[in-house]
């Protein structure tokens, strides 16, 4: 799938040819995260799981998070890594959203994300769309996200490698 744009510039005509953002590989490890609940009614939990997440920092980044506690969930970054803002500093707000999702062969899909604007990112708020972006890597398929306050993106997985193949292994809500 190719998008081809053609420019005038002064007299001149350019043609620019763009084809979907493509990641390299995946990377994956186990974590321990550890929530304070601020006084909630669940109070405060630790829990363990294992991600992974492309390795391409100049294309939008896929990342996938496994626990028993909380299933399987995924995430996209629709502005490539290399140019984000470091600052971990930055105050965020997540907002709640629903933009549509297409599978290449499949139906386009209502999805209910958790965005975070100032980052450009959105994740998934049921297993049920974690498990649709992860089939799609497998099977490598591209994925079509209709960014929240912009424009359709389609990003195309990077093959499961012996990386992913750790993190399907490891993940108690996957088949492995």
């Amino acid at each position: 799938m190719t998008r081809t744009t053609t420019y005038l510039i002064t007299g001149a005509l350019f043609s620019l040819t763009a084809t979907p953002a493509m990641a390299e590989g995946w990377s994956s490890e186990p974590f321990t995260q550890s929530l304070d609940q601020r006084g909630g009614a669940v109070g405060d939990f630790t829990y363990d799981g294992m991600r992974a997440w492309t390795t391409n920092d100049d294309a939008p980044q896929i990342r996938f998070g496994c626990s028993e506690r909380f299933g399987l969930t995924a995430s996209i970054t629709f502005l490539p890594i290399s140019q984000t803002d470091p600052n971990k500093s930055q105050r965020i707000k997540l907002r709640q959203m629903t933009t549509t999702m297409t599978i290449e062969g499949r139906d386009s899909v209502r999805v209910p994300w958790t965005v975070v604007k100032e980052t450009r990112t959105v994740q998934t708020r049921s297993g049920k769309h974690a498990a649709m972006i992860y089939n799609a890597v497998v099977q490598k398929q591209p994925i079509t996200v209709k960014e929240p306050y912009k424009k359709k993106m389609t990003i195309v997985p990077p093959p499961s490698d012996a990386s992913f193949a750790t993190f399907s292994k490891n993940c108690p809500v996957t088949s492995g």
